[in-house]
């Protein structure tokens, strides 16, 4: 499908425009240490193990649940939020601990750091197309250093189906006015990214440049080209 007809790109965010797992990993680690605190505070032990299977569980029940519903487990924040309740209800004060360990979660995981080289592809791609992020993540767009390239932000947080559902890409096709073939969703994830953007017939990009077969430059470089080619 010719590039020539694209009026919108639509990025990924989570490990396509920054490497989210250096982030993700300092998160989980500051919102585990408050959580062990807080357990020993009250003679307990806190079990990490058990975190990771309460969020199975929850996902698993996921199936059985209508499209509305399956949209809040979606929702990463709404999510880990029911996960430390469960994990916390034998605490004195179940609601105050879990609440305080999502807000250093997501602290921590919305200090994103973008590379200079992804910065200035996008200010480059913003003088010629409408930019949007669509993100099955949690991370706030607001928070990013580029947040001012996006004419509008798509998630599960806004009550959106995450992918590879195909329901943020076509209300950006409704909110701009645009057939499938004029935009183009950028994102790392076949399994996600491309299957949402084959189901409404628009063109994807792999880009996955924290991957490490080439550095970020070239990696930015050799999108635009081939987008203004």
């Amino acid at each position: 499908m010719p590039y020539s007809a694209i009026k919108l790109v639509s990025f990924d965010l989570d490990n396509t425009l920054y490497d989210n797992q250096p982030i993700i990993k300092l998160a989980e680690q500051k919102s585990q240490e408050y959580l062990r605190v807080e357990f020993n505070r009250q003679d307990q032990v806190f079990d990490y193990q058990l975190f990771i299977e309460y969020r199975k569980e929850l996902l698993l029940s996921e199936k059985s649940l209508s499209d509305g519903e399956k949209s809040q487990y979606e929702n990463l924040s709404f999510l880990r939020e029911c996960v430390l309740l469960k994990c916390c209800e034998n605490l004195s004060n179940p609601k105050e601990v879990a609440k305080q360990a999502l807000e250093i979660f997501l602290t921590y995981r919305n200090q994103v750091v973008i590379e200079p080289q992804v910065t200035a592809m996008l200010q480059q791609l913003a003088q010629r197309y409408h930019l949007v992020s669509v993100t099955n993540g949690n991370c706030n767009p607001a928070k990013l250093s580029i947040f001012d390239v996006f004419k509008k932000n798509y998630s599960p947080a806004s009550g959106y189906r995450a992918k590879p559902h195909p329901q943020m890409l076509k209300q950006i096709l409704i909110d701009f006015k645009l057939r499938p073939e004029q935009i183009l969703h950028v994102g790392d994830r076949l399994d996600s990214d491309g299957l949402a953007a084959e189901a409404i017939g628009c063109p994807f990009y792999f880009f996955a440049p924290f991957a490490g077969e080439i550095d970020i430059g070239q990696s930015c470089d050799k999108f635009v080209a081939k987008l203004q080619s």
